[in-house]
């Protein structure tokens, strides 16, 4: 009787930790994920910032000739 109940208790830390540490690591994955988005967001506006100035010149030289 007094067995069971200590393979029932272990079996359920053993579950509460497991369930603990895969939380962590999916709030873990969402938040690399967010960061990979934003750095992406990041760089495409950089780039579309380059492609602008790059388009106001071109601009500017054809005034030119």
């Amino acid at each position: 009787m007094l067995r069971d109940e200590e393979i029932s208790l272990r079996l359920g830390h053993e579950q509460s930790s497991r369930s603990l540490r895969q939380q962590r690591e999916y709030k873990s994955k969402r938040m690399e994920d967010e960061a990979v988005a934003r750095l992406e967001k990041a760089l495409m506006m950089d780039e579309d910032s380059s492609d602008e100035s790059d388009g106001s010149s071109g601009m500017l030289v054809s005034e030119a000739l």
